[in-house]
């Protein structure tokens, strides 16, 4: 039944007919005082009615939602609680259309640190790889310069998923102010049904913006994890000794190489690269292969015994000492 159903109608207004009262109403016991109060209190009652009847008419008019309290806070204007419901389900849709945007660009996110992480993964196998083949002090410092370069690598990838981490930040921001306008549109609205409407759609934001944040913080800790380990890039050197190079020197023999770039004071290490042959190691070793007098861009390699093979190895150059 609608609110126009419980409106008066005319014949109920009209006060009551009096007209089985006798001419002389005191000879039926009636008194003066009682006809008069009679009469104030049938005026009375229909005043009430007529009352009643134009709350009525302003409830169903298009400004009723504003008279019984059901406005939106701003700009937003409702002329009754069925426009509010539609501007609710115009908030959950553009809710659902940032949520969608927000996964895609989180699932790609995923997807960058489940590549990162096997190319770690690989890159650390090489390195167990390389640990077990090379020997001696001097060929684990240069698997120790190789994990660094590894490290540099690694570092310049985390710079790409800073900026996904930006995205997903400025997303998130997005959402939550949503979430902000549906706090105020709760309390705006004050029938129970409406608030029970709002409380539902407030827990479903709650909801997304909480598995949105776990998101973001699991790529920002995979992040975080890659920046501890970045260290500084040596320069590394790719050189051939080739046998026919070998020039006598006092008792020994040596053979001068070409390092670009490289100061005579800066810090160098050497050794065998990998992969590099069994017999290329044991004539590195069998001749006390060794460095020395480094200048500017130059040092040579001395040996006791010029080997008949080439020998490959590798120089680190770590910069100034300190």
């Amino acid at each position: 039944m609608s609110l126009l159903d419980k409106k008066f109608g005319n014949s109920e207004i009209q006060a009551p007919a009096l007209t089985h009262l006798p001419d002389r109403p005191s000879e039926a016991g009636i008194s003066a005082q009682q006809l008069k109060e009679t009469f104030g209190y049938a005026l009375r009652v229909k005043e009430a009615m007529q009352r009643i009847n134009e709350i009525i008419d302003e409830l169903v008019a298009s400004t009723g939602a504003a008279q019984v309290g059901a406005t939106f806070p701003g700009a937003v204007t409702v002329k009754n609680v069925a426009e509010a419901l539609v501007y609710v389900d115009a908030l959950i849709k553009g809710v659902k259309e940032n949520a969608t945007s927000l996964a895609g660009l989180v699932e790609a996110n995923k997807n960058a640190i489940a590549a990162l992480d096997a190319y770690a993964k690989s890159l650390g196998t090489s390195l167990g790889s390389l640990t077990q083949v090379v020997s001696g002090k001097e060929d684990k410092t240069v698997v120790d310069a190789l994990k660094i370069r590894i490290d540099a690598e690694l570092s310049a990838l985390s710079k790409s998923l800073a900026k996904t981490i930006s995205d997903l930040t400025v997303l998130e921001g997005m959402v939550s102010g949503l979430g902000s306008s549906f706090n105020a549109l709760n309390l705006a609205i004050q029938s129970k049904e409406d608030k029970t409407v709002v409380a539902a759609l407030d827990t479903r934001v709650t909801g997304e913006l909480t598995s949105l944040g776990a998101a973001a913080t699991e790529a920002a800790g995979r992040l975080d994890d890659v920046e501890a380990n970045k260290a500084p890039l040596p320069r590394v050197y790719a050189v051939t000794l080739q046998p026919a190079a070998w020039v006598a020197s006092g008792d020994a023999y040596k053979q001068t190489v070409e390092l670009p770039g490289m100061a005579a004071s800066d810090v160098i290490t050497w050794g065998n690269p990998a992969p590099v042959s069994e017999e290329q190691m044991k004539a590195t070793a069998e001749a006390m292969t060794r460095m020395d007098n480094q200048v500017a861009g130059y040092v040579d390699f001395i040996v006791s015994e010029p080997p008949t093979i080439a020998l490959p190895v590798i120089v680190a150059n770590y910069g100034k000492a300190g």
